[in-house]
């Protein structure tokens, strides 16, 4: 009998902890999640996207104040967008949203998210809602005073009026003369 309380005891902890969320310490003052979101980002830019995958997820992983891994669930939205996985990509970047909504990169993001997965679709249902999510970026970025957000925010939404075949619009943001604030801050 005793051997079968040990058994079971043990197959409840494995089991334990097995299906619990994988966390680990930062190893580094550099091994933060605002590091590997940024990796992250660099490399989603250029198009290696398992590599950004990866960076977002470790950025998760890491035991830290859950509002300041916003930017990695934004990240891992785009990342599933790209991917086609409409509903993971949707949620992610919900998630990133409902953790930061005054995180200029989470919004910027969600509209990157919004283009990605309704490119070449009918962009009077999705347009509005990534115009949105870009212009509400651009609002909080002009508070904080981050020009390196408002030109990325504005260059995206120029990428999207591109890419819905409103030139109008992407013309617009692509000349702003906030876009072309100079990116180092």
């Amino acid at each position: 009998m005793r051997k079968l309380l040990i058994l079971v005891t043990a197959v409840a902890f494995l089991l334990t902890t097995s299906c619990s969320k994988e966390t680990r310490k930062s190893e580094s003052v550099l091994d933060n999640p605002e590091m590997h979101i940024s990796i992250g980002m660099k490399y989603f830019n250029e198009g290696s996207y398992e590599e950004a995958k990866k960076e977002f997820d470790d950025a998760i992983k890491i035991n830290w104040k859950e509002e300041d891994k916003a930017g990695a669930y934004a990240g891992l939205g785009m990342y599933y967008a790209v991917k086609g996985n409409k509903d993971k990509a949707e949620d992610n970047a919900e998630k990133a949203e409902d953790l930061n909504p005054k995180l200029p990169l989470v919004l910027t993001c969600f509209g990157r998210t919004l283009t990605y997965i309704n490119k070449g679709t009918d962009t009077e249902d999705w347009l509005e809602d990534a115009v949105e999510k870009f212009d509400k970026a651009i609002k909080l970025a002009d508070d904080l005073r981050d020009t390196k957000a408002i030109a990325e925010a504005y260059y995206f939404k120029g990428l999207t009026g591109k890419s819905a075949y409103k030139f109008t619009m992407a013309k617009e943001a692509f000349a702003s003369k906030e876009s072309k604030k100079p990116l180092i801050t």
